[in-house]
């Protein structure tokens, strides 16, 4: 497989305060990878370099061999870059299907010129609902879909923030925090559909996450972050058995 994402020395700071510094990583196509270490590490500001929200300071960062760093966030979303949030963004007035459909790009309708006329929007409307079904039935939401956010629970809403990524048409999702909160039952459940969702669609997962036992269990290969630099690389068991993990990470010498 192919490196789909490439960071190459980028560094990024705050205040003269270096919180990425000279962090170079390759993602695998259609790969699950995991990115970990201690709070305050780095690991969301460099989510947001690459989506677009922060710009870097010095280094480059490369996404299905394009050069992006210099893009806008939406230039970069545009080019299957979808990242998703430690608490999900949802819209509570509005049900699971609405929030489904108000995250597809293809919104003809929203435009003044058509909006005039129901025959410019009206077939692209019912694909995206089509669309919007069949990933809330592949989620196990598609009977909530009348539902409003706030009579789902914590886990089903992060599934529905997986859902609104895939209106998006993704090539890669950066899923920050996923399981925050969740059961374990529900959590392991969860990861179970990133795994069906990457043989399915062939997208790219790069995930944040502290609830290292569940990101060891179905992860392939896994970066750690440490004071904003890259201590270490490697599987699950390599990474398990790095003394600069166990250092670092999870506090032993």
């Amino acid at each position: 497989m192919k490196d789909i994402l490439i960071l190459e020395n980028v560094y990024k700071s705050f205040n003269g305060l270096k919180v990425v510094r000279n962090v170079s990583i390759k993602v695998k196509e259609k790969s699950i990878t995991g990115l970990i270490g201690p709070n305050g590490s780095g690991k969301t500001t460099l989510f947001n370099l690459i989506s677009g929200i922060y710009k870097i300071d010095n280094g480059k960062i490369f996404f299905n061999g394009e050069r992006i760093d210099n893009l806008e966030p939406y230039e970069i979303s545009n080019r299957g870059i979808i990242k998703s949030f430690q608490i999900p963004r949802i819209f509570k007035r509005l049900t699971i299907l609405e929030n489904m459909l108000i995250a597809a790009k293809n919104i003809e309708g929203e435009k003044i010129l058509n909006s005039l006329n129901r025959n410019n929007w009206r077939g692209i409307e019912e694909e995206n609902i089509k669309k919007a079904l069949i990933i809330l039935e592949f989620l196990e939401l598609k009977e909530l879909k009348n539902s409003l956010p706030i009579n789902i629970s914590g886990g089903q809403l992060k599934l529905l923030e997986i859902g609104r990524a895939l209106m998006c048409n993704p090539r890669m999702l950066l899923l920050d925090e996923l399981i925050a909160g969740i059961n374990p039952i529900l959590a392991e459940k969860i990861f179970k559909k990133i795994i069906d969702l990457r043989n399915r669609f062939d997208i790219t997962f790069f995930i944040i996450e502290h609830r290292i036992e569940f990101l060891f269990d179905f992860a392939e290969y896994i970066f750690v972050m440490d004071k904003g630099e890259i201590i270490a690389e490697g599987t699950p068991k390599e990474i398990m058995n790095n003394e600069k993990v166990m250092e670092a990470y999870l506090g032993e010498k």
